[in-house]
């Protein structure tokens, strides 16, 4: 399995040279990164390529009322296309139901998880 790293989007904004420092020798040596609960900020959108994100975890406000709000899933494809041009994958966070799942799939997100998925579970043997 490959090693991940998560930051807040926040922590990435604020100190964008040290986090391209930090990142630059791990992910060379193989660890992935991803930059997590990403609510649809403009400037973290532009920034992940050049910092070398590999996956893009979608705080799931985004998602929320897709079912129902044609203009937030337009949003949401259209964040999921830059991201998949740009070579990130994409994870929704926070999906509740089936409905919010159908609609993620039919905008390609990449991963999914939340409630609507599965609930946490003890992991026996490890």
């Amino acid at each position: 399995m490959t090693p991940m790293c998560s930051f807040l989007t926040i922590d990435a904004l604020a100190s964008r040279e040290a986090v391209a420092k930090f990142i630059a020798p791990l992910k060379s040596a193989g660890v992935t990164f991803a930059l997590s609960w990403f609510a649809g900020e403009e400037s973290a959108l532009e920034m992940a390529p050049s910092l070398g994100i590999s996956y893009l975890k979608i705080d799931g406000s985004l998602a929320a009322k897709i079912a129902r709000e044609p203009r937030d899933k337009a949003r949401l494809a259209n964040i999921v296309q830059r991201c998949h041009k740009a070579g990130i994958r994409t994870v929704c966070m926070l999906v509740e139901d089936d409905e919010t799942l159908a609609h993620l799939r039919t905008i390609h997100v990449d991963y999914v998880q939340g409630f609507g998925i599965g609930r946490p579970r003890v992991l026996e043997g490890f």
